[in-house]
């Protein structure tokens, strides 16, 4: 015996139907079925509560607004209700609402199998790059999926369900039920008229007064079929209600069309030819609406999408003609042209009028498309959706089993378990990145772009065996990025890292779809903006974080400050660092020789710069002839300062070498230097000055990297007060003089940064959080 349970938000009319379909299909096989909705009310229809399924139907939340329930607070009672009921098999429906597959993640933690119901195709939703990856991501989920036609198949397909476990049919309405009250209505059609107030002859629209249901377009064919003549005294009728009304009022009052209410217990005489009318008439219940599609010459639904649109299999089962958009879902299997109705573009106004005329000209014509579709439709059966139904919980049952969180295929086809995202892989970074590559023996990957936001990063030239391209696609002027061919491989890793960059979007929608399947997701980089932990740009930084399983800061302040401010969360440091321990060693030459002045970084605006050059002036008094203002980098302002340099006469003092990268030439750099200066924000420079033993003159009040932890007032470091150019002059002239005390000190700076900030400890906080999480999920 197999025990299904098949969820839906709140039960109506459709619902009942189809669940009473595959209980009495199951008892046949021995099986057993339970109905469980989120609430026993709805906001969105007006249904009435009666059906032949509704005793076999569980509530999670009696008296409540399906709609208004948390989606967590559905996941949580859908899992003790699954665990005591003992399920094995559930049907939930597609990827949004968010409470079917918060409710498939509770049925899989269970061990249970999952069906995804599902009428989504390619027209319908947002199916954008990063919206259909999380989508194929989600899909990993569920075993099998029930869908509503072919091409609901097709698209299934695209999502990743092999064939074999697509199963159709899902779509479907009591056809007994319309059929049979259709024949009660035309035996006595004179007198349902009267009782609904219908006209004699109309053009049928049910369904909500919604943007998607395209109506404006329908009055205007209407408006033009009988300017043309070509309706016959067929009224156009629209029942139903939404927040189009008024809109679709004021349309028809444009096209010169005359509005009428409906009215109950009423005889309408017939239209003129020429005169025809437009009608509202409220939303009807499920006992009404046979006679609505039995009594009309043709019921049009011209949507400009629609996942499936039941309303026409209801008017088919009822002998009713159909025109439908071939945006509607059904369209391909239900509409065969000139025999069951018309299909058409929703868009084109014209050919909308012309399939009008045909339903309107020929009444015997009508009703043997009408006779037709209630044919075509008895294959479209809630006995078929039953039987389907048992075939893709078969599927699901004997498809392979896995846990909760194996989603992935890392594993499967022995591609690296760990994958780190980046924009780019800046120069700097080899070392760290050869260290983690070598620790993790094949098993790492990292995937990143060819530039950064600005362009004034130097991107690593060389080839690495862990190295994959992505292709970087900025926006907005460089302010956020999509990266290409990132999101299917990151979301298929064991365990992925991202750059904490909230800017990176496809980054979140990695974080979501991972969030969704249970897969863990580590983020790394700095913890706050540059601005500070105080920063209203935090927000967003959080809410990142809050989709994370664990957070690797670069610098040990902010793991603590973050640990205080989200204690639940994993937080590593990986003290951020450029330069191996080995080469953590002083930079000495003979003291005599230490004569140079070193700026290390892009030459760019808020590294500030003009402003050492302008102190180096300053200072020039208080100076040997032989000290040497040294710039290291590139950048905007380079031009700039070299002009400058020129309009002091200092262009044989001040030197530029360019971008240096090249570990061997960089130590000989600082060699002669006395001491480094950020005369703005400082980072990563700090940590590389101090590893070759060089002392810095640091800024006190700039937006520093975090990296300003390891500054030490008189230990490796002299602060000077921001933007005075003075003030900076004279702690250059202090630092020329006390040079062979900070000469004396430089063993003891460089083997600090060895033990707290080398490329190993770096690579010891990335090793040690990954392990962490292999742990938990172990």
């Amino acid at each position: 015996m197999i025990r299904i349970c098949v969820l839906w938000q709140s039960y109506g009319p459709y619902h009942f139907a189809r669940l009473a379909a595959l209980q009495k299909l199951c008892a046949e096989c021995g099986h057993e079925v339970v109905g469980l909705e989120v609430g026993d009310k709805t906001s969105t229809y007006g249904w009435r509560r009666t059906g032949p399924g509704e005793r076999g139907i569980v509530t999670l939340f009696p008296g409540r607004v399906a709609e208004a329930v948390s989606p967590l607070a559905v996941r949580q009672a859908a899992k003790k209700f699954l665990k005591q009921a003992r399920c094995e098999v559930i049907f939930t429906p597609s990827y949004w609402p968010l409470y079917g597959v918060l409710a498939a993640m509770a049925a899989r933690s269970l061990g249970m199998r999952v069906v995804m119901m599902n009428d989504s195709h390619r027209v319908t939703g947002t199916n954008s790059v990063p919206v259909f990856a999380v989508k194929k991501q989600i899909a990993k989920l569920y075993d099998a999926a029930f869908v509503a036609g072919s091409v609901h198949r097709g698209f299934h397909r695209e999502l990743g369900f092999s064939d074999k476990n697509i199963f159709e049919g899902y779509d479907a309405v009591d056809n007994a039920y319309f059929g049979a009250r259709a024949d009660e209505v035309r035996k006595d059609a004179a007198q349902w008229r009267k009782r609904l107030g219908l006209p004699q002859r109309f053009i049928l629209n049910i369904g909500r007064f919604v943007a998607k249901k395209n109506l404006p377009s329908l009055i205007k064919a209407f408006a033009l079929a009988r300017r043309r003549g070509w309706l016959n005294g067929c009224d156009l009728v629209l029942v139903g209600s939404g927040p189009e009304k008024d809109r679709l009022t004021g349309v028809a009052e444009s096209e010169r069309l005359k509005v009428v209410e409906g009215r109950r217990d009423e005889i309408v005489s017939p239209s003129i030819a020429g005169a025809e009318v437009v009608r509202f008439y409220p939303f009807a219940q499920i006992e009404e609406l046979p006679a609505y599609y039995t009594l009309a010459e043709c019921f049009v639904l011209p949507s400009l999408y629609e996942e499936w649109g039941l309303v026409v299999n209801e008017a088919m089962a009822s002998g009713c003609a159909v025109g439908v958009s071939n945006a509607v879902g059904c369209a391909s299997d239900l509409v065969v042209p000139g025999r069951t109705g018309f299909a058409f573009d929703p868009e084109n106004i014209g050919q909308l009028a012309d399939g009008l005329r045909s339903a309107c000209q020929d009444q015997a014509f009508a009703r043997q498309l009408g006779a037709n579709a209630r044919d075509h439709i008895a294959g479209w059966s809630c006995e078929r959706f039953a039987e389907n139904a048992l075939k893709a919980a078969g599927a699901a049952l004997a498809a392979p089993q896995r846990a909760a969180s194996e989603t992935s295929g890392a594993q499967a086809t022995n591609r690296p378990a760990v994958v780190l995202l980046q924009t780019c892989f800046p120069d700097y970074r080899e070392p760290v990145f050869d260290e983690i590559g070598r620790r993790f023996a094949g098993d790492f990957e990292l995937i990143c772009g060819e530039d950064y936001f600005t362009r004034d990063v130097k991107v690593c030239a060389h080839p690495k065996p862990w190295r994959t391209p992505a292709g970087n696609v900025f926006l907005f002027s460089r302010n956020l990025l999509w990266q290409n061919r990132v999101v299917e491989r990151l979301c298929e890793a064991d365990i992925a890292l991202l750059e904490l960059n909230p800017r990176v979007i496809s980054s979140w929608v990695i974080l979501l779809a991972r969030r969704m399947s249970g897969v863990p997701t580590l983020l790394w980089g700095h913890v706050w903006a540059r601005d500070g932990i105080g920063a209203w740009t935090n927000i967003i930084r959080l809410m990142m974080m809050r989709l994370s399983d664990g957070i690797i800061p670069y610098t040990y302040t902010q793991g603590k400050e973050l640990q205080r401010r989200m204690p639940g969360l994993l937080v590593v440091t990986a003290p951020n660092s450029l330069v191996p321990k080995a080469a953590c060693v002083a930079a000495i030459a003979p003291m005599e020789r230490t004569t140079d002045i070193i700026f290390v970084g892009r030459v760019k605006l808020d590294k500030k710069p003009g402003l050492l050059l302008e102190a180096f002036a300053l200072a020039i008094p208080h100076l040997e002839p032989e000290v040497r203002l040294v710039f290291v980098g590139e950048g905007p302002e380079t031009a700039s300062l070299k002009q400058r340099a020129g309009e002091h006469y200092l262009a044989h003092r001040v030197i530029f070498r360019g971008h240096v990268i090249d570990a061997v030439k960089l130590r000989e750099i600082y060699s002669t230097a006395f001491c480094a200066v950020s005369p703005g924000y400082v980072g990563l420079s700090a940590i590389q000055s101090f590893a070759h033993g060089v002392p810095m003159v640091v800024a006190d009040r700039e937006p520093h990297s975090p990296e300003i932890e390891a500054c030490f007032e008189g230990r490796n470091s002299r602060f000077f007060s921001s933007d005075n150019s003075r003030d900076l002059a004279d702690k250059l002239g202090e630092m020329w003089r006390d040079r062979g005390t900070w000469w004396s000190k430089r063993a003891d700076i460089a083997s600090w940064v060895a033990e707290q900030y080398s490329v190993e400890n770096m690579a010891d906080g990335f090793e040690s959080a990954v392990r962490e999480i292999k742990d938990r999920r172990n």
